[in-house]
């Protein structure tokens, strides 16, 4: 547990020291910001919060503060973990490609150990006519009408 005044005024003083040591330096803050108020956490630090849409719910906890516009667009997404909170981020360039996971469930039939004798009963008495100078095509039919 932390008080949220004495968390501002820490963050608003390391803000300012990187800043005055660092004139040019990016500064990052990203995390679950679901008890400080967002508004007053950029007055105090001169950070932008740079998240738009709700991470949880219809909440917006999970934010992104910098003091340069660094990132093209953010994007919140659906986590790969288990979480109430959805997943934040900001890219620059070209956009992250959409990886949409489905789970199926299909049936398939397993073979039996009778199916598997059956089969190493008939492999042997096939005969493969595979000739070393036909092209590639012919000696697929041939393994193919076996």
């Amino acid at each position: 547990m932390y008080q949220t005044s004495s968390l501002l005024d820490c963050t608003e003083a390391s803000v300012e020291t990187i800043t005055v040591e660092y004139p040019n330096a990016i500064v990052i803050l990203a995390g679950d910001f679901s008890s400080l108020d967002h508004a007053e956490l950029s007055s105090r630090s001169m950070l932008t919060a740079i998240v738009n849409q709700s991470t949880r719910g219809t909440n917006i906890l999970d934010q992104i503060f910098v003091n340069y516009t660094i990132y093209d667009a953010v994007k919140v997404v659906t986590p790969t973990v288990r979480s109430d909170h959805r997943a934040v981020i900001a890219y620059t360039g070209t956009p992250p490609c959409q990886l949409n996971k489905t789970r199926e469930r299909r049936i398939f039939r397993r073979c039996s150990p009778t199916q598997h004798a059956l089969f190493l009963e008939y492999a042997p008495a096939v005969i493969f006519d595979i000739q070393d100078g036909a092209s590639v095509q012919s000696n697929f039919d041939v393994v193919h009408h076996a």
